[in-house]
């Protein structure tokens, strides 16, 4: 087993350049601060749905475009039935 690399090359990872993206920013005067720093996010409109089908039940889940997000920053909730 002497000299056998098992699960690759150890070593340093070179360290990445972060460029921020303008458009994802949420302008600050459409969110609201509480004093608590959190923030109540409102559903603007249901982009989309669909069913999951697993082996003994159905999940629904839509996806929601919120009021301080963008179309792609929309997520995906499950559906309370």
């Amino acid at each position: 087993m002497k000299g056998v690399m098992r699960f690759g090359k150890k070593g340093k990872i070179n360290p990445k350049k972060c460029v921020g993206d303008p458009t994802s920013i949420a302008p600050l005067a459409s969110v609201a601060v509480k004093g608590s720093l959190t923030y109540e996010d409102v559903l603007v409109e249901i982009l989309d749905h669909q069913v999951h089908r697993l082996r003994n039940k159905e999940v629904a889940s839509v996806k929601i475009l919120w009021r301080s997000s963008s179309v792609e920053g929309a997520t995906w909730k499950y559906k309370q039935q």
